[in-house]
């Protein structure tokens, strides 16, 4: 078990239960992760204090890997694949934060 936020703890993720995912490399699977709370480059490369193109390098290689899937698609796997577990409250937060960086048509 690990921690993802004070107090919750959730059961790590196995090579084995990960499928596909097992393809990626620990870097690569803590960058999905954060893909699946709804993290940008920007915030991801923050988190892990690493650059941008660093974070861009990664989820490229993630991409090939795995299949060229959108950044929705990513966030949506790792949560499937039970990589990144949500709650409600982040599930709200994700939504407003797509509504605001959405382009105004």
């Amino acid at each position: 078990f690990h921690t993802t936020s004070p107090g919750r703890l959730t059961r790590r993720t196995t090579r084995d239960e990960l499928g596909k995912l097992a393809k990626l490399t620990a870097r690569e699977l803590e960058i999905l992760h954060l893909v699946g709370l709804g993290l940008n480059t920007n915030q991801t490369a923050e988190a892990l204090s690493r650059s941008v193109k660093t974070v861009d390098g990664h989820l490229l290689s993630i991409r090939n890997k795995i299949g060229q899937l959108t950044r929705t698609e990513l966030a949506a796997l790792a949560i499937e694949s039970g990589l990144t577990r949500v709650d409600r409250d982040e599930i709200r937060r994700i939504a407003r934060q797509s509504r605001l960086s959405a382009p105004h048509a």
